[in-house]
């Protein structure tokens, strides 16, 4: 006889991330359901990781589905989170940990959210893993290695900053290396921010196909980490750790990526909508910056005539 499954968790966002993070709490033993811009959806997928293929057939979620939800994970577009937490935080249990996995600098917009609606355990994360899609239901895992990391979301000194007693079942399940905890995530997720910043802000304004294609101009990939990296500074204050260091993990990041396609220049040639305006299009309208303002602008060129062609046709 086969063991039920654990417990019941929620995937807002059912593309390449989210089916990722269902497949791996799949593969832990744990229910799954999704929800996408219209609400609950059928998922019937395949994913080729972690050296094997996992299948996923996951019926829509039901009212009492919901009731018996003990996370959610949200891993939309930072331009379709708003909407998502707005449409469907009022239909999930309370006192139970939103995880946000949504890239760019979304940090305002969750501590408001976070501020509006106490009754949630917010948290923010990153996952280091890439994920392609190769055809419709068809992902494969781009990085032998990759996590979903999160931690949580402070509003004040009161703030509960430990796991849930869900989360720490997930953290300590069998097998898993995959989902962590961390208790400094905010340095975490800036770092991600501004390695987005540079790398798919040059790949998506140079059509580049591979990541790897940035090594082969390093000043050019320099001065727009500068700029990055001042940006950040002006958001959020001193960064934790020294530029050069910021600098080498780039690079090493890249290196370790080389053959990846990314996935906001893969949007740019699919005429499809970009995070940009959480990226290098933050530096638009401040003094001093040159080279991001010239990629935000080059990326939503290259948006405005693949837009005008559709409308052609």
């Amino acid at each position: 006889m086969s063991k039920a499954p654990r417990t019941h968790c929620l995937v807002i966002g059912n593309g390449a991330v989210g089916t990722a993070i269902a497949c791996r709490l799949h593969m832990l033993g744990f229910r799954t359901s999704f929800v996408g811009r219209k609400g609950p959806v059928y998922i019937k997928s395949r994913l080729e990781a972690w050296g094997k293929t996992t299948y996923l057939d996951i019926q829509p979620l039901s009212q009492t589905d919901l009731s018996q939800i003990k996370i959610v994970f949200i891993t939309v577009k930072a331009y379709d989170l708003q909407g998502a937490l707005d449409r469907y935080l009022s239909y999930v249990p309370r006192a139970i940990p939103v995880v946000i996995l949504s890239n760019g600098a979304i940090e305002d917009l969750v501590y408001n959210m976070a501020k509006k609606h106490e009754h949630f355990l917010w948290r923010m994360g990153v996952c280091t893993f890439g994920v392609s899609h190769i055809s419709t239901g068809i992902y494969a895992l781009k990085s032998k290695e990759g996590k979903a990391i999160w931690g949580s979301v402070q509003l004040n000194r009161a703030s509960v900053t430990s796991p849930s007693t869900f989360e720490v079942e997930l953290f300590n399940t069998d097998r898993n290396e995959f989902f962590q905890w961390s208790d400094g995530i905010v340095p975490v997720v800036r770092k991600k921010w501004l390695f987005n910043v540079v790398i798919n802000s040059l790949c998506a304004a140079n059509e580049l196909s591979r990541n790897g294609e940035l090594l082969a101009d390093m000043k050019q990939l320099r001065q727009v980490f500068e700029e990055g990296f001042r940006l950040g500074y002006e958001l959020w204050g001193n960064w934790p750790e020294g530029k050069e260091r910021y600098f080498v993990d780039l690079v090493s990041l890249i290196s370790s990526t080389s053959e990846n396609e990314n996935s906001m220049a893969k949007d740019v040639r699919a005429g499809g909508r970009t995070e940009n305006e959480f990226l290098a299009k933050l530096a638009e309208n401040r003094r001093g910056y040159e080279f991001l303002p010239k990629l935000s602008q080059k990326i939503e060129s290259k948006m405005t005539q693949l837009s005008r062609r559709k409308e052609k046709k």
